[in-house]
């Protein structure tokens, strides 16, 4: 018996001073990180290329200030037809293959736009109302719509088939504005920035309410208070955004807030610069079915501006928050906050423990195999 003790006690002792002896290799690899985050490489696009600057150069355009676009498909004194008809930048037949476009406008609506009587929440610098036809709006610069909180530089209501691509909205209550069961439409490739609270109400980039199937895709976000707002929706998707703020201190709100929002996807985003001090807000009361995956929160600034002050670890607050809601998808989203390292998970040299373990195993058999030998 005592011989049995003094052998387990010679085979704990010898594994222990062994770890000791590989436990500075078994730490020395944890993981750091020095290189800058790859913004393009993990949104798919480039966010420079979407820069501008505050006044574009009206040549360039055509140049609307002073007055506003209205399209309302059911009213033949604002159709599309007609639209197309009479102005230079509006062309096509409003087909899949031969779609309506506006292009090249730009609109300073100097915070005044006034609504049209008769059309509700028509104080935007382009407005499209009950439209099945399909439709593009590109590469227009609106800036400063009308004072209503509704008021957004480009506002949908009843229309689908519609696709925003490659534009440039700043300081209105809401640069785009998806409402009204619009489905089926597309927002990517656009600058959405400096959507200050300029008529006491909380500006808001991209506001998604009441329309299904709309994909909000590879858009950059500047200094807005509100990034994207789904309300009552359905199978929309919301991928490869980069929200990012280089004011420091400035009261960003949320990222993403989602109301009663069911089967949607959240997916590939980025929330950088001050979004690192607000949350992923997710009110869901009667919500399921939605997938929030891949997305990350950046404690760096992507070079695209001025950068603010570091903040301090005290200023990081939760990326996602979910609220009386079931049956979704919450998984892989990443905090990447340079330099930091989780030191409760070390790294390990794989073939430094192998060779550890085969070390002891080799002396426990050799010793067992002594003890056994006859004598």
């Amino acid at each position: 018996m005592e011989n049995n003790q003094k052998r387990h006690l010679f085979y704990l002792v010898l594994f222990l001073g062994i770890f000791a002896v590989l436990l500075p290799d078994l730490i020395s690899e944890r993981p750091t990180v020095e290189e800058p985050f790859d913004f393009s490489g993990f949104l798919g696009f480039n966010p420079n290329q979407l820069s501008s600057s505050d006044v574009p150069k009206t040549s360039a355009y055509y140049n609307l200030t002073g007055s506003k676009i209205l399209i309302d498909d059911a009213d033949p004194l604002y159709n599309w037809s007609k639209t197309a008809a009479e102005n230079p930048w509006c062309s096509g037949s409003g087909t899949i293959g031969d779609p309506y476009v506006i292009e090249n406008v730009y609109i300073d609506g100097e915070g005044s736009i006034p609504e049209t009587i008769g059309k509700q929440h028509s104080g935007n610098a382009l407005s499209i109302y009950r439209s099945t036809a399909y439709f593009i709006v590109r590469g227009c610069f609106f800036t400063r719509a009308g004072p209503d909180e509704f008021n957004s530089g480009i506002y949908l209501a009843y229309t689908v088939n519609g696709i925003i691509y490659n534009n440039t909205l700043s300081y209105s209550n809401n640069n785009i504005f998806v409402n009204d069961f619009s489905h089926n439409t597309t927002v990517l490739y656009n600058l959405l920035y400096h959507n200050k609270a300029l008529y006491s109400f909380s500006g808001r980039a991209i506001v998604v309410q009441f329309s299904d199937d709309v994909l909000v895709t590879k858009n950059y976000f500047s200094n807005t208070i509100t990034g994207i707002q789904l309300i009552h929706s359905k199978r929309s998707e919301v991928r490869q955004n980069l929200l990012n703020s280089t004011y420091y201190g400035f009261p960003i709100k949320v990222g993403v807030n989602l109301i009663t929002i069911n089967d949607s996807k959240i997916v590939y985003n980025v929330f950088a610069g001050d979004y690192t001090g607000t949350t992923f807000d997710v009110l869901q009361t009667t919500s399921s079915g939605n997938t929030i995956e891949n997305n990350t929160l950046s404690g760096t600034i992507p070079d695209l501006g001025t950068p603010p002050p570091p903040k301090l670890s005290g200023d990081y607050e939760d990326l996602i928050s979910l609220a009386d809601s079931y049956s979704n998808i919450v998984s892989h989203n990443i905090a990447y906050i340079p330099g930091m390292v989780d030191p409760a998970i070390p790294s390990f040299n794989m073939f430094i423990v192998l060779g550890a373990i085969g070390l002891v195993s080799t002396l426990l058999i050799t010793v067992e195999a002594k003890r056994r030998k006859p004598t």
